[in-house]
């Protein structure tokens, strides 16, 4: 998906200092709506598309106190079909994720989809809202299928302000901490394409389902092991590394030297 957040579009580490902080200070709750277009009234979608700020706007009229983000992404084939329309250039480095099946069998799909919105409020009934009037700006016969899926923080810590995710383990400790980091991490900086992409992102969505009756079955240190790191507050990556574990085989690097990303894992016990 290519993405822009909605609150503000230059990417700046100065602009995106409010969100940053929000993130990382609030409980949220969360929405994703994975939507699925059929060709039917594509200016609609369009226009349902760049309507999405007002909707946003008119609700923190009426809820002044809330806290309230959303970031729209778009598919590649969509993006490859408004961009030619608009006879702008695809984005350099926006790759298409292809299927993938691992040695032992695991599978990881292509779901495709055509537009990504991520919500995130203090309160779970505004990320709603939110979602179902951007879906209500989208006529019925445009939307194939919508996938939807609530999320929220889990066992929250009051020490550094990370959740957990089911399994007992942090989420979102190597995440970059300072805002030049951050956007220097997840967006489009000045000179790596053309001006009009900079400050846009992309997205990769992924959704994991644990089998927490084996898992809770198993010792601490052989979940360690498995994931690569200590459990509880300050985890730790355990050195030297165990090949077959999670933080082994994910972390990323370039020429020897460590890529970062920005994750943002939501907990979720029921998707539909």
């Amino acid at each position: 998906m290519s993405i822009k957040l909605l609150e503000s579009v230059k990417g700046s580490p100065q602009d995106h200092q409010k969100i940053s902080k929000f993130y990382d200070s609030q409980k949220p709750a969360t929405i994703q709506q994975k939507i699925h277009l059929t060709n039917e009234h594509d200016a609609d979608v369009r226009k349902a598309c760049r309507t999405l700020p007002q909707l946003k706007e008119s609700l923190f009229q009426l809820h002044p106190g809330c806290r309230l983000e959303a970031t729209l992404g778009i598919g590649y084939n969509k993006t490859q079909e408004w961009l030619t329309r608009a006879n702008i250039p695809f984005p350099k480095s926006f790759i298409e994720f292809q299927e993938k099946e691992g040695p032992t069998g695991k599978y990881m799909p292509s779901t495709k989809g055509n537009l990504m919105l991520h919500i995130r409020s203090n309160r779970k009934d505004l990320c709603f809202e939110l979602g179902r009037q951007f879906c209500q700006s989208i006529p019925d016969d445009s939307i194939a299928k919508l996938d939807e899926t609530f999320g929220f923080a889990y066992m929250s810590s009051e020490t550094n302000g990370l959740s957990q995710d089911f399994t007992g383990f942090e989420d979102g400790n190597e995440n970059p901490k300072e805002d030049e980091q951050r956007a220097k991490a997840a967006l489009i900086c000045d000179g790596h394409d053309i001006p009009i992409h900079v400050g846009g992102s992309f997205a990769l969505t992924q959704k994991w389902k644990h089998n927490l009756f084996k898992w809770n079955e198993l010792s601490q240190e052989e979940q360690e092991n498995i994931m690569g790191r200590t459990k509880g507050e300050e985890s730790k990556k355990i050195r030297p590394k165990v090949s077959t574990s999670h933080v082994a085989r994910t972390d990323l690097k370039e020429n020897g030297i460590d890529i970062k990303v920005a994750l943002k894992r939501d907990t979720s016990t029921q998707s539909k």
